[in-house]
């Protein structure tokens, strides 16, 4: 072959004019690579120290889990460090021998297809179906020791450009700058020392397996594989948030957790509604909304979500930052480092979490829908009195790594009376996350079968019988306490635990409240202990009805008698409930034992005992018998309608009476109390709201009749519970803009919430579907002022 040939060939190959020399075409082959050359060689050079950091924070994970979550990053860089050293190839040939960089970036490559491939593309930049086992390997094989060789061979990869001459080229730090700051130091170690407490959990992601002290369980139809892979990501997503929020001050620190954040809130829209690509890319996948639909047809949460949610416009919103920065580090030399860096921190960073919290929503509530995805509701529940154990299927992300010390822990039914008078300190307390530790601890020690034996008597009729309990030293604890209570509150609050501890015992809590009313000087007599009694009385216990009689007498403040009244209603509807549902008819009579408790009592008080009783069929489980009272269920609606005509007349609002009537066919109590405070609620209406408030009237388990709750909650003045009540409306619906509008409307009440207030509206604006109405109060809320 000839000298101009070979000057032909190789010129051609780069695009240059064939007419050149060898020589002459190395020159203008550099003189035109030079202008790329830079911008190769910064995106190489910045994933390289994007590597080495992402190491060393993976190396201060507390927790194999953790450690894994963060490697993530190095699979998606290592990717990246491939195609960018591949782009670079043919540009630097010119500039002199490149074998030593052929052979690093090759031998990079075989290595990374090799090991990491498929779990970057599944498992990291994507979230795709693979084999349940499959899976497990792949995540158990990302170990410290593999992830350092691609940290390192990175390294080596750019260095073997070293003595090539490069425009561009600078020497690679010995380390990131961070890893020289004191507070970044200072951060990892409070990292390495964040684990959690040991606790046992239900998991419903397919990566249960990997994580100690946790029961997986989950189906395997594509459906269930869906909903799983959801699931994980879900798990991914709080992580990615909470860990962001440790190193947000480390700019640097912040882009990589940011970049796996935006990554998987991409994946998790991916899955859960089925993207719009062409059939066979790469990328295509049956969202749960399909897998939904094939299954028993197509899910109305869903169908409603997307109706009114902007779902396309929101994920591109993000998506360009994923595809640029966080799943790839884009390979087009016309955009140089800043540019992409740039584009990364332009996005809105506060609108990733909310993405990504109504995308949660909207799965949730499709799990909700269908009874054999509620288990998936349940990801990432802790196990009630179950001690989590060492396992043997964890795999160390740090195999070289001294094993970490498991604790000794305890069986909460195994607490010592001193251990729970500690507890009692942290139940009382503000911290909510230890209050549930000590009520456990209650719940267990009160379940147990060791302690003082007593004798409880039943007696009705002429027949009388006697059953056995225990009297644990749980409640003694609390019964000890409760004698020595100072405030109403502090009783109140021990009530409460009483309660949730004794739920599957109500004849030992019942016992609890006797005793405690037989003590000389006891303050027994007050609505929140018989409200407390009339919950776990047993109505043929002549001991357990004796102070709800007493304090039903016509003579007592009415506050203590209507709670005494009430008291006696549940326990009795209750007991004579089982009876009628077992015998299939009536053995008691409601009219001869409830209500002669009713003489005596004015029009608006018996509306209150009436709103009360009706509503206290929605109770958790209470709603079971209202068939067994049919009849006396027909005849406390009438009743209850004609008090509520008589207050409307007098309200001068007869023709709401109409309005009434549907709500209470519809069990609405809460919606009864609020059609009454229209226009202003005058002292006897206000009255109501406080039995809303207090739960003596119980909202139904209906959207409406919550939205109703949150109105009265609002104008009964109690804002946070207002606030809460409305936001768990916006979970359950998450593409209405009315339930998100109410939140906002109550949030305006509230001093400092105003810029909240309108990132809100400027959300409602940008990515929901509003009616004429609907934008008009949104008008409405960004005009209000904050309350001082």
């Amino acid at each position: 072959m000839g000298t101009s040939h070979v000057s032909r060939t190789i010129a051609e190959s780069y695009g240059c004019p064939g007419g050149l020399q060898i020589g002459h075409a190395r020159t203008y082959l550099r003189r035109m690579a030079s202008s790329d050359i830079p911008i190769r060689l910064e995106k190489l050079r910045f994933l390289v120290d994007d590597l080495r950091l992402t190491s060393a924070l993976s190396g201060a994970a507390p927790d194999a889990w953790s450690g894994r979550l963060i490697a993530r990053h190095v699979l998606v860089r290592a990717y990246d460090v491939v195609a960018h050293s591949r782009g670079l190839r043919r540009l630097v040939q010119p500039f002199g021998s490149i074998q030593a960089f052929n052979e690093a970036k090759e031998t990079y490559a075989t290595w990374f297809d090799e090991y990491f491939k498929t779990t970057r593309h599944k498992l990291s930049a994507h979230v795709q179906d693979l084999d349940f086992g499959r899976r497990i390997e792949l995540w158990n094989d990302v170990e410290a020791g593999k992830i350092g060789v691609f940290v390192d061979g990175a390294a080596q990869i750019y260095e073997a450009l070293s003595g090539l001459g490069l425009p561009g080229y600078a020497p690679l730090p010995a380390a990131p700058a961070e890893i020289g700051d004191a507070a970044f130091a200072a951060a990892l170690i409070d990292f390495r020392a964040s684990a959690a407490a040991p606790r046992a959990e239900f998991a419903a992601d397919p990566l249960g397996m990997t994580r100690p002290g946790t029961l997986s369980g989950m189906g395997t139809t594509p459906l269930h594989e869906r909903a799983s892979q959801l699931a994980l990501i879900a798990r991914w997503i709080a992580w990615d948030q909470a860990v962001l929020d440790r190193f947000s001050a480390f700019p640097r620190v912040r882009r990589i957790l940011q970049a796996r954040l935006v990554t998987d809130v991409v994946s998790f829209a991916d899955c859960l509604v089925t993207r719009p690509v062409a059939a066979g890319a790469l990328q295509a996948l049956t969202g749960l909304d399909d897998l939904l639909a094939a299954e028993g047809g197509p899910s109305e949460p869903l169908t409603a979500f997307l109706r009114t949610y902007r779902f396309e416009q929101a994920v591109d919103r993000l998506r360009p930052a994923r595809n640029k920065f966080g799943a790839h580090l884009d390979d087009d030399p016309t955009m140089g480092l800043s540019d992409v860096l740039a584009l990364f921190d332009a996005l809105d960073w506060s609108d990733v979490p909310a993405v990504a919290e109504t995308l949660r929503t909207a799965f949730r509530a499709a799990c909700h829908e269908r009874v054999y995805l509620i288990s998936y509701l349940a990801d990432g529940e802790e196990i009630r009195g179950a001690v989590p154990r060492p396992s043997d299927t964890v795999t160390a992300y740090d195999p070289t790594a001294p094993a970490a010390a498991w604790p000794r822990l305890t069986r909460p039914g195994d607490r010592s009376e001193g251990d729970l008078r500690a507890a009692l300190s942290d139940w009382l307390g503000p911290d909510a996350d230890r209050a549930e530790v000590a009520a456990e601890m209650f719940r267990a020690v009160c379940s147990g079968n060791t302690g003082e034996a007593f004798v409880l008597e039943h007696a009705i009729g002429s027949g009388q019988r006697w059953e056995h309990h225990t009297f644990t030293r749980g409640h003694r604890v609390l019964l000890d306490e409760l004698s020595n209570a100072r405030t109403p509150e502090e009783v109140g609050r021990l009530l409460e635990l009483l309660l949730r501890a004794s739920r599957n015992h109500p004849v030992r809590a019942a016992e609890v409240l006797v005793r405690f009313a037989a003590e000389p000087g006891a303050q027994w007599q007050w609505p929140g202990f018989c409200r407390a009694l009339g919950e776990v009385a047993a109505w043929d216990a002549p001991s357990h009805l004796g102070p709800l009689r007493a304090a039903a007498r016509p003579d007592e403040p009415w506050d203590l008698r209507r709670a005494a009244i009430l008291g006696q209603f549940g326990c009795f509807v209750r007991f004579e409930g089982v009876l009628r549902v077992n015998s299939g008819g009536p053995t008691l009579d409601l009219t001869r034992d409830i209500e002669p408790l009713l003489a005596s009592t004015t029009p608006h008080q018996r509306l209150e005992l009436r709103l009360a009783m009706v509503s206290a069929f929605c109770a958790y489980g209470m709603d079971i018998f209202v068939r067994a009272f049919e009849t006396e269920f027909r005849a406390l609606h009438d009743d209850l309608h004609a008090l509520v005509r008589d207050e409307l007349g007098r309200q001068g609002r007869p023709e709401r009476s109409d309005a009434a009537l549907k709500l209470i066919a519809h069990l609405d109590m809460v919606g009864v109390v609020l059609l009454l405070t229209e226009p202003s609620p005058g002292p006897d209406v206000r009255e109501l709201l406080g039995l809303v408030q207090d739960g003596t009237i119980v909202p139904a388990r209906h959207d409406l009749a919550g939205r109703h709750l949150a109105c009265c909650l609002w104008l009964a003045g109690d804002i946070e519970r207002a606030l809460t009540v409305a936001t768990r409306l916006t979970q359950r619906q998450p593409g209405s803009a009315s339930y998100e509008l109410l939140r906002l409307e109550i949030l305006t009440n509230h001093p400092g919430c105003k810029e909240e207030v309108m990132a809100g509206a400027v959300r409602l604006r940008r990515d929901f579907d509003l009616s004429a109405e609907e934008l008009a109060r949104v008008s409405a809320i960004e005009a209000s002022p904050e309350p001082t």
